[in-house]
């Protein structure tokens, strides 16, 4: 079975690596994949439907849930605000790597607010914490880490 991994680093080169047996692992991700198009449309007077003009790609939002295991209260206290100062949005964009197998993506991504924690019991334990981060890119296109180019010309003229 292929290992999925997401890291997160803020603007200050803070980073957390979310996998399964960590202290910090996720669950529930939703907004890899699906991002919402806005149809442009256009209609002339008299005119039935419309006429198509564009679709343009609205900003991605993704959330997960993150589990945290910790020793006691005061390490959970400890990772949570750890956190919580990893995903503060005053940082601006951070950079969400995706691994999966192979295959690495990543996109820019701003926290939507500090992660939030239900004091719920079942969210909540001597042991273990549950929080919610919602993530908004503004470019919704994943990226590869390394960029190929081509040369922009080749040289044949040549002076004797």
């Amino acid at each position: 079975m292929q290992s999925r991994l997401l890291t997160f680093t803020n603007a200050r080169g803070d980073s957390i690596t979310f996998r399964n047996g960590s202290s910090f692992f996720i669950s529930n991700v939703d907004g890899l994949g699906d991002v919402d198009a806005d149809i442009q449309m256009q209609q002339a007077p008299f005119q039935d439907g419309g006429t198509y003009l564009d679709s343009i790609l609205t900003s991605r939002a993704i959330s997960f849930r993150v589990n945290i295991r910790g020793d006691n209260d005061t390490d959970i206290s400890r990772k949570r605000s750890q956190l919580a100062a990893l995903f503060n949005p005053k940082l601006g964009p951070g950079t969400l790597e995706y691994r999966y197998g192979e295959i690495v993506r990543i996109i820019k991504a701003v926290p939507e607010h500090v992660p939030i924690f239900p004091s719920e019991f079942e969210n909540r334990g001597r042991r273990h914490q549950v929080g919610l981060v919602d993530l908004i890119c503004p470019n919704p296109y994943w990226m590869t880490t390394s960029i190929t180019e081509e040369p922009a010309f080749e040289p044949r003229f040549r002076f004797p």
